[in-house]
């Protein structure tokens, strides 16, 4: 069984990022030499996606156009001695993996613009890929999701282990045993304080769910500013099948925020320069 839809939120206002946010999606800015982007399609590559859903502002068109094939400018790169950047752009090519955008006429949440892909999903399992979170390596993170689906039928939640004092940042885990290794999820709880979460293992924007999320979406009540919490479905999800919660095997980085996003950059330039020489 494989995961053909992933679906990529990106309809925010990127408020953590201002005032850069406003003129270049956050979406787009760059690890090193690739935007962030690029990253997740990769990731999103290795679990076996055909299809990414990026759920945008109603006009907006700068992520779709980033995908875009463009055999001048491959051309143009091989003969200015860019080969470098021109594998990085064919190999997404090469994949034929489709792009497609999907409109929310507001920003009402996460869980909102979950259920803005409903008709593009259909009724099978999906994945969903937060665009300011980046999991190194790659492998760890939806495609380690991927291959506990095949292994296991289940829906599944990448966690990551965060400091106390950061739990109020994050949907967290309640969590159990799972007989023969890994953990179920007991429960969710949205942004709780240090006296109240449940755990330190917080949901890191990485996410395999079934269709039958899409009416408990629905059927959500909006929280504060009118959003819809994935993490409210999520629960009332718990009560009706199993959802597995995977610990990252590798690194996750917010880099939805300025410092964050500054450490991210760091690592990435680093992880660039050792992987090939500059053009």
């Amino acid at each position: 069984m494989a995961i053909e839809h992933i679906v990529i939120p990106a309809a925010g206002r990127g408020l953590r990022m201002m005032p850069v946010s406003r003129a270049v999606p956050k979406e787009l800015l760059p690890l090193a030499d690739r935007p962030l982007i690029h990253y997740l399609a990769v990731e999103a590559c290795l679990a076996g996606a055909r299809e990414l859903l990026f759920v945008v502002r109603k006009g907006a068109t700068a992520l779709q156009r980033y995908f875009e094939h463009d055999a001048r400018l491959l051309a143009d790169l091989r003969a200015a001695g860019r080969g470098g950047a021109a594998d990085d752009l064919e190999w997404l090519h090469a994949r034929g993996v489709r792009v497609r955008a999907v409109p929310q006429e507001h920003p009402r949440g996460l869980g909102d613009a979950i259920l803005c892909a409903r008709a593009a999903v259909g009724k099978t399992h999906f994945g969903v890929m937060l665009p300011d979170v980046w999991v190194h390596p790659p492998e760890t993170g939806m495609p380690a999701l991927a291959a506990c689906f095949q292994r296991d039928a289940e829906s599944s939640v990448l966690l990551d282990r965060v400091p106390a004092g950061e739990v109020q940042k994050y949907g967290i885990a309640a969590t159990r045993r799972r007989p023969g290794g890994g953990l179920w999820l007991r429960g969710v709880v949205e942004k709780p304080g240090p006296a109240t979460a449940p755990s330190r293992l917080a949901l890191v924007g990485r996410y395999l769910l079934p269709p039958e999320i899409f009416p408990l979406l629905e059927r959500a009540a909006p929280q504060h500013g009118g959003e819809i919490q994935l993490t409210d479905a999520l629960a009332a999800l718990l009560e009706e099948q199993p959802v597995q919660g995977l610990r990252c095997r590798g690194k996750v980085h917010d880099c939805g925020h300025p410092a964050g996003y500054m450490r991210a950059f760091t690592v990435a330039t680093r992880l660039r320069l050792q992987s090939r020489p500059a053009d």
